[in-house]
């Protein structure tokens, strides 16, 4: 067997005692990046090709008799992790590897992504409330990455190889996926950390329309032509004669049944091809968002209502 090098990635204690239990000759390395530790392992090993293998997979099933044809020895061999083919388990050729030294993992000349992947195991998973993933997101992670959500968990497994990014897996970006070295750069919001992505994995729900009416003229007409253009699926709630923009807000928001609403006050034809798609961005504070309108007195555009 081949030499065998764990990443102790942190977070997974039980599946690191199962490791060092069940592979009594492998030896453990503290994580700080990925091809810091295969630049380790490299100096240390002591047969032709060693084993890279993570704490947050799950082996129990992995044939470590494995062996590449030998027209692939001099190859890196990479096991996906889930569904991320930058993964986690590796085959190292050492001679190769240590001769040609490369800067970044990918940058080695050759490697072999093998089709049959590694699972990894679930990460830590926090659940917040009241719209507030920024909080959440500070919180102690003490996996690699954790699955940050107001309501799913989502299928989806980042890259650890190298600065891992927070990945939104919806269109409001209420579900994330936070890497434990990003919640030391979050303060105010999602966007002080610079690794950004976003894969829609997930449907980001309508939110409720409420339609905000204190006896204006045109109050019916434009609630008829509200109720015309919205798509099938958006719920539309009505709130009547209530004194006070405050308290005609409150009243709505007592209305709606989603975590957001769009608030439609009678004195405004909506355009037609408004986007109801539209979802408040929960990388940011929590906030009003104003779309603009157009006065039809003087034809000028501005944030309003």
């Amino acid at each position: 067997m081949f030499d065998i090098f764990i990443m102790d990635l942190g977070g997974h204690t039980t599946n690191l005692e199962y490791l060092t239990k069940t592979l009594p000759h492998a030896k453990t390395l503290r994580w700080r990046t990925h091809l810091n530790c295969m630049q380790k392992a490299a100096g240390l090993s002591r047969t032709r090709f060693f084993w890279l293998i993570s704490t947050c997979c799950d082996y129990e099933n992995f044939d470590f008799l494995w062996e590449p044809v030998p027209w692939q020895a001099t190859q890196i061999h990479c096991w996906a992790s889930g569904n991320q083919k930058f993964g986690d388990t590796f085959l190292v050729p050492t001679r190769e590897f240590i001769e040609q030294d490369p800067a970044t993992i990918d940058g080695y000349h050759h490697i072999n992504w093998q089709q049959i992947g590694v699972p990894r195991l679930p990460p830590q998973l926090i659940i917040y409330s009241d719209q507030d993933l920024i909080s959440a997101s500070k919180q102690r992670i003490t996996t690699p990455y954790a699955y940050v959500t107001d309501k799913c968990i989502p299928e989806y497994y980042p890259q650890l190889w190298n600065n891992p990014p927070i990945v939104a897996v919806n269109k409001s970006r209420s579900v994330s996926i936070v890497p434990r070295s990003a919640s030391a750069y979050i303060d105010t919001q999602i966007y002080d950390y610079q690794n950004l992505v976003t894969e829609i994995l997930i449907d980001s729900p309508p939110m409720d329309v409420i339609y905000i009416s204190n006896g204006e003229p045109n109050s019916e007409k434009w609630y008829d032509h509200l109720c015309d253009i919205l798509p099938i699926g958006t719920v539309c709630k009505r709130s009547m004669n209530i004194n006070g923009r405050a308290n005609a807000y409150k009243a709505a928001a007592n209305l709606s049944t989603t975590p957001w609403f769009f608030a439609v006050f009678a004195k405004l034809e909506v355009v037609d091809n408004f986007d109801w798609s539209w979802q408040p961005d929960y990388w940011q504070s929590n906030r009003h968002y104003i779309f603009y309108s157009k006065n039809p007195v003087n034809g000028l555009q501005y944030g309003h209502q």
